[in-house]
């Protein structure tokens, strides 16, 4: 009789327990558009030439230098496609693409300008900008980004 309670007292207690929902991943988001054009650059100064590299969707790597960014361009290699995914990922997720441009009144800048989705965001700032300011995630960004292009260009 003992042994008959203790299991129906069991069987209640597993029974009651409850059903916790399994976590989801994070939401992931979609393959980088096919209009992905990622640009890094700076310049400036006296002769106002730019040098940097531009990414695009395929995770073609370019590097060029000129009076604007895109002018000699010359193909230096490929990010792979988890890189690539990575960095779009990192554009969602400090949602780059809804911020306002910001253009730098400086003689010597660093920028990045980002074109997704038939949307293009612009972002210069004087070389000594404080990693602490409002444009700290897009200088993170940038950093992440030029880290990812030199890795290929070593290779």
């Amino acid at each position: 009789m003992v042994k008959t309670i203790l299991m129906v007292f069991l069987l209640q207690f597993i029974s009651c327990t409850s059903s916790r929902p399994e976590k989801t991943p994070a939401a992931a988001f979609d393959p980088p558009p096919g209009d992905l054009r990622i640009v890094i650059g700076e310049g400036g100064g006296i002769a106002g030439l730019m040098s940097g590299y531009t990414v695009v969707a395929a995770g073609d790597v370019f590097e060029w230098n000129g009076r604007a960014a895109d002018q000699n361009l010359k193909r230096v290699g490929t990010l792979d496609p988890d890189t690539l995914e990575a960095l779009w990922t990192t554009i969602n997720t400090t949602k780059l693409l809804q911020k306002e441009s910001v253009t730098a009144n400086a003689n010597y800048i660093v920028m990045i300008a980002i074109t997704a989705e038939k949307s293009t965001r612009s972002f210069e700032w004087p070389v000594a900008a404080k990693e602490d300011s409002a444009l700290a995630p897009i200088i993170r960004f940038r950093a992440r980004c030029l880290d990812a292009v030199r890795a290929v260009i070593t290779r």
